[in-house]
């Protein structure tokens, strides 16, 4: 089964004291995001578990320095879905995208995605997708996260 996750707000968090010590570093926008702390161990029981792990963003980062990234921290992500990669599959499937959800993932063959955004939970399930709705200053939201994909696998059985 597949899991995606957004990264604004859902892996990349605002508050350093939310994140750990490794950081994404976007040169060419001189940004810098904080990897949320317990991602690598959650993507890590995930992985144990049977999830292949995809990365699913509105932004136009690449989808390979993206990946390189996930690679370099040695985390297991299958693939990457940025805003271009959506926008092509909505002209595939012969929707603007102003008239899809802003994140399709069931799209892509994803059972369950992961968001901080209601408006973007509300979307996914409004189209039949499964979400696991995380708030950015959750401290359990690995836990949360992995209740939901265990409850998903069940139900999957």
């Amino acid at each position: 089964m597949r899991i995606s996750f957004d990264l604004d707000g859902t892996l990349f968090v605002s508050d350093p004291h939310q994140a750990g010590p490794i950081m994404f570093n976007f040169v060419e926008r001189e940004k810098v995001a904080l990897l949320r702390n317990g991602t690598r161990e959650l993507m890590a029981s995930l992985a144990e578990r049977g999830w292949e792990i995809w990365l699913y963003t509105n932004s136009l980062r690449s989808r390979t320095s993206l990946w390189a990234w996930a690679v370099r921290l040695n985390m297991p992500v299958t693939d990457v879905v940025n805003q271009q990669i959506h926008e092509n599959r909505c002209a595939e499937m012969g929707v603007l995208p102003v008239q899809a959800s802003a994140k399709m993932p069931q799209w892509f063959g994803i059972d369950l995605h992961v968001d901080d955004s209601p408006e973007i939970a509300q979307q996914i399930s409004a189209c039949g997708g499964s979400v696991c709705l995380i708030a950015e200053s959750d401290p359990d939201w690995t836990e949360k996260v992995l209740a939901c994909a265990d409850a998903m696998l069940r139900k999957n059985l």
